[in-house]
């Protein structure tokens, strides 16, 4: 086993390329024209780096980190844009969590949780 590794196809799937840095959880962005936009993570949170793609999925930068909430036990299972606000972007997860960045993915605020939902 030599560890997770990551792939990305610019020719819809007929080849692959190995990506350096493991992101096995992407997003397109969808008020990006060229297509080429994604934000990412890895589903195991160490480190806990929220990354984006400027070339579609062939390179990544770390940005920003996932909210504190994030655990390899209370993972995100989806990244959601703003239908109209393109700097706002939406995360969701486990025990009813839902965060959003109002800065792209920089930083994060608790929109929902289960204490909230306790509460």
């Amino acid at each position: 086993d030599e560890g997770e590794k990551s792939f990305y196809s610019h020719d819809g799937g007929t080849t692959f390329q190995e990506v350096p840095r493991p992101v096995n959880f992407a997003h397109f962005n969808p008020h990006d024209a060229t297509g080429m936009h994604l934000l990412g993570f890895s589903l195991y949170v160490q480190p806990n780096d929220f990354f984006e793609s400027l070339d579609g999925g062939k390179s990544w930068t770390s940005f920003g980190k996932l909210p504190r909430e994030v655990t390899n036990d209370n993972r995100v299972s989806n990244i959601v844009w703003d239908p109209i606000d393109e700097k706002v972007v939406y995360l969701n997860g486990g025990r009813g969590s839902i965060w959003k960045s109002a800065d792209k993915g920089k930083t994060w605020d608790v929109i929902l949780s289960l204490e909230k939902l306790n509460d």
